[in-house]
């Protein structure tokens, strides 16, 4: 007469106990903790001869090579339903014939079975482990890791468990580390299992030291922002002391956009960057004037990429409108030579006496001024001299022409406009570029002794009537006009 077990354990199709073929054996093993369930248990094949038993334990054998199975496990009216993708997850087993003596006869045969799954942290929502590093580099920044694991919960899916779940866990755990912080989210990759029962990620955060835009740590439009000044400036040498030369900066930019805010590259660059990088040049360098010399973006619409190097030139604070001089000073002589041809036979026969000597001194100036600049009159009664921020040439002015000395006799002076800067942008630097050139002749009072030239004796001008006028007198004799 058989019996009715009223345990029995059933995986799959297959139900060891009860009133099946497949009889228990000793005592089950049930063991659970955090992460995975084992369930051990001995099962006894009996079959009603060689054939029936072969075909019985080739079933067994080949139940329990199934995976994510559903594990039932009853008492008389008590069961325990352990549904696979639910209560268990990625559930396998096993089964191992034992070779025990005293079962492995006629027509039956022992077997030690197990069932092994993971189970689901559903008191946690999900998240099954986070383990979190900090790491500070030589200025003290921090950047924070975290990897974890995420299981399926309440039916979803562990990597829609994980991306619905952790950014709240992981807002908590960066406040503990540093409440005053802002932390931006630079790196992240998950992978799941193949029923995507189980998920594992990792995570990297950096602590922003410098806004990403204007009045913002944290854009929800940037990623990954680097921004780079390089002080361009070059003293290779001025004619003038306190001049403050127009210097350069140049600033390397390049960030990723954010694709879930938004994927126009042009209008976050010109929007945000762009003003953004103006307001840290000026903040950063405090600039009198300054324009965009050269601006150059790179759009990577590929991977959604910005990048952008911007030249600025600028005069910083203090400077005066001439940013630029150039000064030239030389002598420039002129001789003449009296040659008195003799015919003596050769044809280049000739005496040469010293003639007149021309002594010139050439003033050569290039100045650069921020602003509007005029021309320099220096020849005519209105001189110009030191109007304006371009200044003199440090030569003298002229009262009268002088009998003995330098006189000024030729001046040119020119200016040319330039503009630095992007129109329509930013600011622009208005420029003027002063050219001038003034020559002086220097001469030597004659003595007028011993008849070495005219006497000039003035007299009554009288050009209406004979005779009247100053008379010349010249060695051996007088000379008036008229006469």
């Amino acid at each position: 007469m058989s019996i009715t077990n009223p345990f029995s354990i059933q995986w799959g199709s297959v139900t060891a106990g009860g009133a099946s073929a497949y009889h228990l054996h000793n005592p089950y093993v049930i063991s659970k903790d955090f992460t995975t369930l084992r369930v051990q248990f001995d099962v006894v094949v009996i079959g009603t001869d060689h054939s029936d038993l072969k075909t019985k334990c080739e079933s067994l054998e080949a139940e329990f090579r199934k995976r994510d199975q559903t594990l039932i496990i009853k008492l008389g009216s008590a069961t325990w339903t352990y549904t696979a993708g639910t209560d268990i997850l990625n559930s396998t087993a096993t089964c191992t014939k034992s070779g025990d003596p005293a079962s492995d006869k006629g027509v039956s045969r022992k077997y030690s079975c197990t069932v092994t799954a993971e189970l689901p942290a559903d008191d946690n929502g999900g998240l099954r482990d986070v383990n979190v590093a900090v790491k500070y580099e030589p200025g003290r920044q921090k950047i924070v890791s975290m990897n974890g694991v995420y299981t399926k919960s309440a039916g979803v899916s562990a990597s829609a468990t994980y991306l619905a779940g952790f950014d709240s866990v992981a807002s908590t755990m960066l406040s503990a580390i540093d409440g005053s912080a802002s932390f931006e989210l630079v790196d992240e990759n998950y992978t799941r299992d193949r029923t995507n029962s189980i998920c594992q990620f990792t995570r990297q955060y950096v602590a922003l030291l410098a806004d990403q835009a204007e009045g913002s740590r944290d854009s929800n439009k940037i990623r990954g922002h680097k921004v780079v000044f390089t002080n361009l400036s070059s003293h290779p040498g001025d004619s003038q002391e306190d001049v403050y030369r127009l210097r350069r900066v140049q600033c390397a930019y390049d960030a990723y956009i954010d694709i879930t805010v938004g994927t126009d590259l042009h209008s976050v660059c010109d929007d945000v960057v762009l003003p953004f990088l103006r307001k840290q040049f000026k903040d950063e360098f405090d600039p009198q004037v300054y324009a965009i010399e050269d601006k150059r973006v790179q759009y990577d619409e590929t991977a959604k990429r910005l990048g952008a190097m911007v030249t600025y030139v600028y005069q910083p604070k203090g400077g005066h409108e001439v940013v630029e001089v150039s000064i030239q000073k030389g002598y420039r002589e002129n001789r003449q030579i009296d040659y008195t041809w003799v015919h003596d036979g050769d044809e280049l026969s000739a005496y040469a006496d010293a003639g007149f000597l021309t002594l010139e001194r050439v003033t050569t100036r290039t100045v650069i001024v921020i602003g509007e600049e005029s021309p320099r009159k220096r020849l005519s009664a209105d001189d110009d001299k030191g109007k304006g921020p371009a200044g003199s040439m440090n030569i003298e002015a002229p009262q009268k022409v002088a009998q003995d000395g330098w006189n000024r006799v030729s001046n040119t002076s020119t200016t040319t406009p330039q503009f630095i800067g992007e129109p329509g942008n930013d600011q622009q630097i208005r420029l003027t570029v002063l050219s001038e050139t003034v020559v002086e002749r220097y001469n030597k009072k004659p003595a007028n002794t011993g008849g070495a030239g005219p006497v000039i004796t003035p007299g009554e001008p009288a050009p209406d009537k004979p005779g009247g006028g100053a008379t010349t007198t010249y060695p051996g004799g007088a000379i008036t006009p008229g006469a």
